[in-house]
């Protein structure tokens, strides 16, 4: 920078000094007291696009994303739509056979080996059980009541009256023991335990049985069902009864 002054040239030197401060850049995804974002990503737009019958997410401004391996066997998955993949699996344990009913035998429970879930998922799983129809335990010949409750969908202590009725209960580390109780087996004598919590299935409504906000373990989480039957103050028609039962397990 030059200055003249009275025809004499004056230089004039200016010296800059720079302090240079370093902060900590911080990122976390974001999240509240309920909730929280698993990933998340800055980007100039994005969104659900939806027809009868698909449904595609998209993202725009993410750089090098996509799925890369290496010959070592890793696999890499950039960008946060391509690292969303989560492992669930449900192991059934198979047919339940209950004790059969007669003219001395008037109740009779069954349970079978634990269903089993297994997820890597952070937020973890949702586990239900649903059956085919309404009054789902039949045969050729009639069918028994699913089991009624006196506050419909909660709940209770096993009691029929004047009925022949089939319900069911659960439990294991993830069943809600407020919900159904709280012991660790379906009863004795054929008997339905009276610490366990019964309910009547709903047909094709699914029913929340277990659930768990985390991962499991290694091994999973096993959720046991037990059924129940009984013929209070009448005889059911004599019969081979079955039921078709399905779970299901979701991530969340």
């Amino acid at each position: 920078m030059l200055f003249i002054i009275k025809n004499k040239l004056v230089k004039i030197s200016f010296f800059f000094c720079f302090l240079l401060i370093s902060y900590p850049i911080f990122a976390y995804v974001g999240g509240s007291n309920s909730y929280r974002i698993q990933s998340d990503s800055f980007n100039v737009g994005g969104a659900d696009q939806l027809s009868n019958s698909y449904k595609m997410r998209d993202s725009i401004g993410e750089v090098a994303s996509g799925e890369s391996t290496s010959s070592g066997g890793y696999k890499l998955k950039s960008g946060y739509q391509f690292m969303q993949e989560v492992y669930i699996a449900l192991a059934s344990p198979g047919n339940i056979n209950m004790s059969n009913l007669d003219l001395t035998q008037n109740t009779s429970i069954g349970a079978g080996n634990a269903w089993n879930v297994k997820t890597d998922n952070p937020a973890g799983y949702i586990l239900t059980f649903k059956t085919d129809k309404a009054n789902c335990l039949e045969s050729a010949a009639d069918e028994f009541t699913d089991y009624t409750e006196s506050t419909s969908g909660a709940p209770e202590t096993w009691s029929v009256n004047n009925a022949y009725e089939f319900g069911f209960s659960v439990y294991g580390n993830d069943v809600s023991t407020s919900v159904w109780g709280s012991d660790t087996n379906c009863g004795s004598s054929n008997v339905p335990s009276s610490n366990l919590k019964w309910l009547g299935f709903k047909g094709t409504t699914s029913i929340t049985v277990s659930n768990s906000n985390s991962r499991t373990s290694i091994s999973g989480t096993d959720t046991v069902l037990c059924v129940a039957a009984e013929q209070k103050n009448i005889y059911a028609p004599s019969g081979n009864y079955t039921a078709d039962i399905t779970a299901t397990a979701v991530t969340q």
